[in-house]
């Protein structure tokens, strides 16, 4: 059993990868679906074809989602210097 305090967790759809906090090292990557483990050398060849695939679709979504918040965050600057840009132009000076 993993100590929750003492590792980080990476779910994935049908698996859960352990890591350890003291080293950073995989402690164990447990399929959920009957609850086996890769440590204990429970898995079968299409049990691991699925964790590399669920593994490089992890990958893509999550650079996906880095893109996008990326292009967000740079039209949310523009919108600011636009912003910024009329406040300048409505402000007047005291007479």
């Amino acid at each position: 059993m993993h100590k929750e305090k003492d590792t980080y967790v990476v779910e994935l759809i049908s698996f859960k990868i352990y890591i350890s906090k003291e080293d950073n090292n995989i402690e164990d990557i447990v399929y959920t679906e009957n609850n086996t483990s890769l440590t204990k050398k429970e898995w079968d060849k299409e049990t691991t074809s699925k964790l590399i695939f669920e593994l490089i679709s992890s990958r893509i979504s999550s650079e996906q989602i880095i893109t996008d918040m990326t292009q967000e965050i740079a039209d949310l600057d523009e919108q600011i210097k636009e912003l910024k840009g009329e406040n300048d132009k409505d402000v007047t000076e005291p007479k």
